[in-house]
């Protein structure tokens, strides 16, 4: 969720239809975001019953009722472990098919994916691309299952069908975020890189097909910055979740799944991790962190549609399958942040804030921050938190008032850049103007 969208939330006034994981984000994107604190009070006196507008919340303020959830979640994850014991997710019958045809219509996919390992991130091995993926898809599941208030009363085929369609969704949203950040990294930096709508819809047609007999190449830097897209998503979910509830069974579930992938991954995956609260600068840590960028982006757009599959008890596929006109307009808002995603890469890049050296100093940062380099001392993990908090404030107003208008869009990243913390990552020493950044709608945002 960007601050745009939290804004458009608020402003519906419709808080007390909204789940709580979304209150949850809603409300640390407002109290986090530039300018946002008018809002964040509103939202507050809501969510906290002092507005008689709103009864529901005046008869169970949000603390309270993130609390009362606990005993529910608690009732899911034991359900959750049992469903696990029994089910075979990938079993096949005697001529080698998928018992499930969905399943199989999204292993086909994936099977068929060709990985192009390019010198600029860590090598991607076949055996685990789709293993990785999955075990993503599965916490994915816990996720959305755990704060189901109905999962634990279903029946146990209920049970089956709701673990199997989220984890099937997981992949399927994750399918189509590879194929449409491959067009971004293939693209690169063009001026002249838009994809007509029905371009996109043209290929997540094939995706949704499973043919085969596809051919589709995505690059090991598409992969893994895909991987911690989503990976920081669930982070960041976990940890509002342990925050609102006391649950930490997520954050365990989360740190076992890191470890793997910082042993497939060493070089990339860990200098993601602490972008996890700065995915609107994830372009600085190279290539991996461009692709991590557009990954985020694409996924937002799959929000919408994700939780009508999910309201109809369908997987995603199933669900736009059945609305054309849904496909259509997700193909017309994936080609916007397609083109969107490679206007900012560019600007960025123009800015200083995407090369080489920039990506070298954010990994050597990261050593610091984990202690993994010769004379981290607790002054070096200070600096670099203080960085990272001011970076991304700042690219996040960059990004929420510059879209849409590449010179006012440019002159922030450069002012970004030459701040004191944009020195930190650069030897630039050319002085400009400190002035406050010229305000332009929120609406120009994505």
């Amino acid at each position: 969720m960007d601050i745009k969208e939290a804004i458009r939330l608020l402003e519906m006034g419709r808080l007390e239809d909204l789940d709580l994981d979304v209150l949850w984000e809603l409300e640390e994107v407002l109290s986090t975001g530039i300018d946002t604190q008018g809002y964040y009070l509103q939202f507050k006196n809501i969510v906290g019953g002092k507005n008689t507008n709103f009864p529901a919340f005046a008869q169970a303020p949000l603390p309270q009722r993130s609390l009362a959830l606990r005993p529910q979640i608690e009732a899911n994850i034991k359900a959750v472990k049992a469903v696990e014991k029994e089910i075979n997710f990938f079993a096949a019958d005697n001529a080698g098919h998928l018992q499930n045809p969905e399943a199989e219509q999204i292993f086909n996919f994936y099977k068929q994916v060709k990985i192009q390992n390019k010198a600029a991130a860590d090598k991607v091995e076949p055996a685990d691309f789709f293993q990785n993926l999955t075990a993503m898809a599965v916490l994915d599941a816990h996720e959305k299952i755990y704060l189901n208030p109905k999962f634990a009363a279903y029946s146990k085929e209920e049970q089956l069908k709701t673990y199997q369609n989220a984890v099937l969704m997981s992949l399927q949203e994750t399918a189509f975020i590879l194929v449409s950040n491959q067009q971004i990294e293939n693209r690169g930096q063009k001026e002249n890189a838009d994809m007509k709508p029905a371009e996109v819809e043209s290929f997540l047609h094939r995706v949704m097909a499973g043919s085969e007999d596809e051919n589709v190449a995505v690059s090991n830097q598409n992969i893994i910055g895909t991987l911690s897209a989503g990976m920081n998503r669930l982070r960041n979910s976990a940890r509002r979740l342990n925050a609102m509830t006391g649950i930490k069974e997520l954050n365990k579930e989360i740190e076992a799944i890191d470890l793997k992938f910082v042993s497939s991954y060493p070089d990339n995956y860990p200098a993601m991790k602490p972008l996890t609260r700065g995915q609107d600068i994830a372009f600085i840590a190279g290539p991996v962190g461009q692709s991590s960028y557009g990954a985020w982006k694409i996924g937002n757009n799959l929000r919408e549609e994700t939780v009508a599959a999910r309201e109809n008890s369908m997987t995603l596929f199933t669900h736009l399958q059945q609305k054309p006109n849904a496909l259509k307009f997700l193909g017309r808002k994936i080609a916007g942040t397609i083109a969107r995603v490679i206007t900012t890469l560019r600007c960025a890049a123009e800015a200083g804030m995407i090369n080489e050296t920039v990506a070298r100093n954010w990994k050597a940062f990261v050593k610091l921050q984990n202690g993994t380099a010769n004379g981290a001392s607790k002054k070096d993990r200070a600096r670099f938190n203080m960085m990272l908090a001011s970076v991304n404030a700042k690219a996040a107003y960059a990004e929420e008032k510059g879209q849409g208008n590449n010179g006012i869009q440019l002159s922030l990243f450069k002012k970004i850049v030459d701040s004191r913390i944009g020195r930190f990552f650069t030897a630039r020493r050319k002085t400009v103007s400190r002035a406050r950044p010229v305000k332009v709608s929120a609406s120009r945002g994505e």
